[in-house]
């Protein structure tokens, strides 16, 4: 079908800006990464994006610019890609490109820790710690922590075995 060989087609152009930006049978060209990221980003490709908002972050390849690493973020992140929702919420801490916002990266650190992804478990519990979470965002988090925990001990309890003398 069209619309998967256009989706194998992104990935590919990915997977070249992933070959180029770590030199993997090919010379380490950051510039060139940035340019196969940008492809498959262009065609709304959230790998691409959240890589090329790595790559603006950092300045590899392209000249550092926060505004638009954070915009590459908010693409992917606003698909549901839960590095680029971790990444989003980093910038809303942080202050970059965004104006500095604790509330609103708990709300991305929330978004991708229910996805599982565990850097934004952890930046949402460290936003807790430090109280930058607000009240009703903690109360949330310790009764989500206290599901997850029962959850996780329901799953267990077929597997233990109760022994009674």
């Amino acid at each position: 079908s069209i619309i998967g060989d256009l989706h194998l087609c992104l990935i590919e152009m990915f997977n070249l800006g992933i070959m180029y930006h770590n030199g993997q049978g090919v010379d380490q060209r950051h510039a060139t990464a940035a340019k196969w990221y940008r492809k498959a980003a262009d065609q709304g490709y959230a790998h691409a994006q959240n890589e090329l908002g790595i790559i603006y972050e950092y300045g590899k390849g392209v000249e550092k610019e926060k505004y638009k690493a954070e915009e590459w973020y908010r693409k992917a992140a606003n698909q549901g890609h839960a590095d680029s929702q971790s990444n989003l919420g980093l910038c809303y801490a942080h202050g970059m490109g965004v104006p500095q916002s604790f509330s609103t990266a708990v709300e991305w650190y929330h978004k991708a820790a229910r996805l599982g992804y565990a850097g934004a478990q952890f930046n949402l519990g460290r936003r807790h710690w430090e109280g930058q979470g607000g009240w009703i965002a903690y109360a949330r988090a310790v009764a989500e922590l206290l599901v997850y925990r029962y959850l996780a001990f329901v799953e267990l309890l077929p597997g233990i075995a109760f022994f009674s003398l």
